[in-house]
């Protein structure tokens, strides 16, 4: 029987699989293109934000690659659909396969023409539109005199293409070889970006800055697979390759997912430095969500019951219900509980209690000092007072945050474990708290000279002081705190009884020399902070010298200390508030009291144990357990009576820092937990310092068992107030409750404003408002977006202030990334009503959704119909 002819499907399809294979061969090209600019700035990795090792980076970057690789896969099979619809129909040269270097100057000027034709008759439009409403006030005139304006320039773009073709076609034939399609592209993207940027410049509502990262990072990947897929024959070969790397990328994307647990110490690039990474990373994330409680099974979610969505890490895990809630540590998780009742040190005599007078310098590194390695004379007088006095090398502050170090010194106890007023934008002590002043108050006059207005409002970190001085300025002259508290010392002379004084200077906190004192060492921000810190030892010197010229040196014991370090650039950070990193929790300690023998103490300290030893100086126990520990036997000669014990820190989320980091230090070994990805990072402090080789991955065992004690210790100390999870469990519901006004503004970006409602319609001046924003999530949000709420005048004539309560939503604790469809978001603001807002004016509340937090870059959204950027809330009448 003979054989029928061959038909063109075998043909075709062969065809197309050859252009899926080339376009494999291209988006394989140009995925690794596109990550090796992705990774560009980390191939240094010495003192930068990643402590890697090279082989760690490489692998880094190979898991990178895994995860991303689905892409090609996706890319490919595109491209070759779009190649074969457009060769069907008769494709273009600019589209031509193989034809990207070859010359196409007809094409490219129809091209050219056609843009600039449309553009400028676009631009002509919106010109004409935009004069008419401005002349015009009634809209059915503008319409008419649009309407009659169009034929002239549909006429007008016809008459322009005639007269642009034949000038434009010369020109680009004269170009020669350089008129091929590569070049041509290659031209238009800088072209785009400035029309880009022209824009920007004229209208104050976009965003000035292109995120040029993300932009060449996708065209470099764009570019280099079309060149190489456009570029290679439809052979046989190409077939081959192409499948070899498909089985390839798909082996290696299982290995990746099924491996990736086991990365810990490269998990940071993938997911946070990684654009290529990140993306890739969290669509793997949702897909494998199987009960989509943002937490899957693989890819180090952790979940160890991948079917019940109240079953994850972070989750409160009630005991004896007979589930792990917190897939760790078993049901009910076992609890480090570091916190012991307060006992004072024996006394032969219970004479009168001394002079306490407390210096405390905000950001000051112990490593500025002589004794702790400084090469320069930054702090003369303070390197004298070490040599008087018990000097602490090792302290670690319990946050690299002054309103939640501060708290824990004037408590005694963690971070998490103080209650806190909640108050937008600012973190303040509940006055619940018993604090160091009040206990003292008892036997000593306490007063607190501040040279900063940062703690006016703090009413629970200052209650107990009978008199507080507050300077009239943010940074004043340094010399103000010492003028004040030299008064102070005036008055103790003769004072009935001792007095604890307090003393803060505020001049190292950044921005350093705001006020153009000339730097003393040098430019750059490094030597303007040293600079700040001579400024403020300076000030300590004249304090010093005023308690040894009023007689009071025998009788007073002298404590100075800061609240946490700064970061001068390490792990690529500036500042402090951010990181757990050594540079920011290290802080000074240094006490000289009278019959004290000055010696130094090695043994690894918190910084709050100032709480207790303070209180036994004034005869005072604490009332409660407190996690502090008595450093009275070291100031007594016995050192050794300091146990080494594990030390914490914590970066607690808030409306404005909104960031989680939590850390423990036990001896030399050191484990940097991030309780959102359950990533952690594992040091050895003794051979590494300056925490630039995380050893999770090879050292295990000490990590896990480090990240063990962690967990427990968060179970044990935090409130339930302070934990993420009861924050976001309070925050998730799955319909707008009843009696709250309903508005259903629908945001771009995914997100529905379903309803607002304002507790107090009439409040008080300087009172605290709950306002509760309900946001419904239509579908993923990628990325992390910010509210702005304003309040302002109803009537704009008049000289009222309004005021602005900009955050990241839910205090800071759940992220618009991490929302889940169909949720609906309380987002619960307690806004501060400032004094400076006029009585009896009506407010109107405004809601933005931004995509930057400092950079005005407002979501649209459509309500009734409408296109608006502000939506509006309700209104407050303040009395």
């Amino acid at each position: 029987m003979p054989q029928s002819p061959a038909t063109p499907r075998p043909r075709a399809a062969t065809a197309w699989f050859t252009n899926v294979a080339a376009h494999a061969c291209g988006a394989s090209l140009g995925l690794a293109a596109a990550l090796a600019y992705d990774a560009r700035f980390w191939l240094n990795l010495r003192g930068n934000e990643l402590s890697l090792t090279r082989t760690q980076f490489v692998a880094a970057v190979a898991h990178t690659y895994a995860l991303a690789w689905p892409i090609v896969l996706v890319a490919a099979v595109t491209f070759a659909m779009a190649e074969s619809l457009a060769m069907r129909r008769g494709t273009p040269a600019l589209l031509q396969p193989r034809a990207w270097l070859r010359p196409a100057a007809d094409e490219i000027a129809t091209t050219v023409v056609m843009i600039a034709t449309i553009g400028g008759s676009v631009g002509a439009m919106l010109a004409v539109t935009t004069m008419l409403m401005t002349q015009l006030h009634s809209q059915r005139v503008i319409a008419i005199l649009v309407a009659w304006a169009s034929p002239f320039v549909v006429g007008a773009f016809v008459l322009l293409r005639r007269a642009l073709t034949d000038p434009v076609r010369r020109y680009v034939r004269g170009l020669d070889g350089a008129a091929s399609p590569l070049v041509f592209y290659v031209l238009v993207v800088p072209i785009v970006f400035a029309i880009r940027m022209r824009f920007a410049e004229t209208d104050s509502g976009l965003d000035h800055s292109v995120p040029w990262y993300t932009v060449w990072t996708v065209i470099i990947g764009g570019l280099v697979h079309a060149f190489v897929a456009f570029s290679l024959p439809r052979s046989r070969r190409v077939r081959i390759a192409g499948a070899t790397l498909v089985l390839a990328g798909v082996v290696g994307s299982t290995l990746s997912i099924e491996l990736y647990d086991r990365t810990t110490s490269q998990r940071a690039f993938v997911e946070d430095i990684s654009w290529v990474g990140s993306r890739a990373h969290r669509v793997w994330s949702e897909i494998l969500d199987r009960d989509g409680d943002g937490h899957p099974a693989l890819l180090a979610g952790g979940d160890c019951d991948d079917r019940r969505s109240s079953v994850h890490p972070g989750a409160y895990d009630v005991r004896g219900d007979h589930v792990d809630s917190d897939c760790f540590g078993g049901d009910g998780t076992p609890r480090f509980d570091d916190r012991a009742p307060m006992v004072l040190s024996p006394r032969e005599v219970d004479d009168r209690p001394l002079n306490i007078v407390m210096i405390s310098i905000d950001a000051m590194r112990p490593d500025r000092l002589r004794a702790a390695g400084s090469r320069r004379t930054i702090t003369p007088r303070l390197d004298r007072l070490v040599t008087e006095s018990v000097w602490f090398r090792d302290v670690t502050s319990p946050s690299p945050r002054t309103v939640r170090s501060l708290p824990a010194v004037f408590t005694g106890q963690y971070p998490g474990a103080v209650e806190y007023v909640r108050s937008l934008g600012r973190v303040d002590m509940d006055e619940s708290a018993v604090t160091l002043a009040e206990l003292l108050s008892t036997r000593m006059d306490t007063v607190a000279v501040l040279g900063t207005t940062y703690f006016r409002d703090n009413m629970g970190l200052l209650q107990g002081f009978t008199n507080v001085e507050h300077a009239g300025s943010m940074k004043p002259a340094p010399e103000w705190a010492t003028d004040r508290a030299l008064a102070q010392l005036e008055r103790m002379r003769s004072a009935p009884r001792p007095t604890l004084l307090w003393v803060h200077y505020f001049g190292a906190h950044e921005p350093y020399l705001a006020d153009r004192f000339p730097s003393r060492f040098g430019a750059g921000p490094a030597n303007a902070y040293d600079t700040e810190l001579w400024r403020a030892d300076h000030e300590v010197g004249r304090l010093l010298d005023g308690i040894r010229a009023r007689g009071l040196e025998t009788n007073t014991a002298v404590v100075v200390f800061s609240d946490h370090g700064e970061a001068l650039g390490e792990h690529g950070a500036w500042g402090h508030s951010t990181r757990l990193t050594e540079e920011q929790v290290r802080s000074v300690l240094m006490i000289r009291a009278p019959r004290v023998t000055p010696r130094v103490v090695d043994t690894p300290v918190a910084l709050f144990d100032l709480f207790p030893t303070l209180c036994d100086m004034g005869y005072v126990a604490a009332p409660s357990p407190i996690s502090a520990r008595n450093l009275t036997p070291a100031l007594h000669g016995a050192p050794r009576a300091l146990v080494t014990r594990p030390l914490f820190s914590e970066v607690l989320p808030d409306a404005i820092y909104a960031i989680e980091t939590q850390s423990i230090r036990e001896g030399w070994q050191k484990l940097i937990y991030f309780p959102r990805t359950q990533r952690a990072a594992y040091y050895d402090l003794r051979t590494d310092p300056h925490e630039l080789h995380d050893l999770a991955d090879t050292h295990r065992s000490g990590m896990r068992s480090l990240l063990g004690t962690l967990l427990e210790w968060n179970v044990a100390s935090h409130l339930d107030a302070n934990r993420i999870s009861t924050l976001i469990r309070d925050s998730i519901t799955r319909a707008l409750p009843p009696g709250v006004p309903r508005i259903d503004a629908a945001f771009t970006n995914g997100m529905t404003l379903v309803g607002a409602r304002i507790d107090d319609a009439t409040p008080p001046r300087d009172g605290i408002v709950p306002v509760d924003l309900y946001f419904r999530t239509d579908r993923p949000i990628a990325s992390d977006y910010f509210i702005h709420l304003t309040f302002d005048p109803a009537d704009r004539v008049s000289n009222a202030a309004g005021f602005v309560a900009h955050h990241s939503p839910v205090e800071g604790s759940y992220a618009t990334s991490m929302w889940r469809p169909g949720e609906v978001i309380r987002d619960r603001v307690y806004v501060r009503i400032p004094e400076s807002v006029q009585p009896n004016v009506p407010l109107i509340g405004h809601v933005e959704v931004w995509s930057h937090f400092h950079v005005r870059m407002p979501v649209t959204a459509v309500i009734a119909g409408q296109t608006t950027d502000t939506v509006d809330i309700g209104t407050m009448l303040v009395r």
